[in-house]
């Protein structure tokens, strides 16, 4: 009978401690989910399409001008309106490397809903939680970067070089 009891009791004590880091595990999952969602937020305003449109727009432009025009100096502003599309050339090449990563956080975000559930409803592997939940907080950090990046060449490449695009327009025209 007695070791009924002890058993009872180390069954309530273990449970309480399960129940304790299952909290801890709930509420890291619930910042990584907070962090995402705020990158989906973000990622939701960003338009494709337009960066499809400024890239061919851009890039042809600058193409046409080292193809067209070829003088031995140019000026320092024709020089600065030319290092404007470049700039935005190479972020928006960038960006389109990079553009799965709107995806990824998409995915990481039903992925985080679907751990979060689990943990909360105590399924799976209870053993497992901990090591499911490190390696979130590793995915969610990568993420963060690359998404930062993503955002950065997005800002970057759509900035409003349109004095530059005519400015350069006007030269290639007859």
């Amino acid at each position: 009978m007695k070791h009924l009891i002890c058993l009872y009791l180390l069954s309530i004590v273990l449970t309480s401690c399960l129940e304790v880091k299952k909290k801890e595990y709930v509420n890291q999952l619930e910042q990584l989910l907070l962090d995402v969602d705020s990158m989906v937020l973000i990622s939701k305003k960003i338009d494709v399409k337009a960066v499809d449109s400024l890239s061919q727009i851009r890039c042809s432009l600058l193409d046409a001008y080292k193809s067209g025009i070829q003088p031995d100096t140019i000026s320092v502003e024709t020089a600065q309106h030319i290092e404007n599309i470049k700039f935005s050339c190479s972020n928006l090449r960038q960006f389109n490397q990079n553009k799965k990563t709107l995806e990824t956080t998409l995915k990481k975000q039903r992925e985080l809903k679907s751990l979060l559930k689990m943990i909360h409803e105590g399924n799976g592997d209870r053993s497992l939680y901990q090591e499911l939940v490190k390696e979130e907080i590793r995915s969610v950090s990568n993420l963060k970067t690359n998404f930062s990046r993503l955002a950065q060449n997005y800002a970057d490449g759509i900035r409003n070089f349109e004095t530059s695009e005519r400015y350069l327009n006007e030269l290639l025209s007859p």
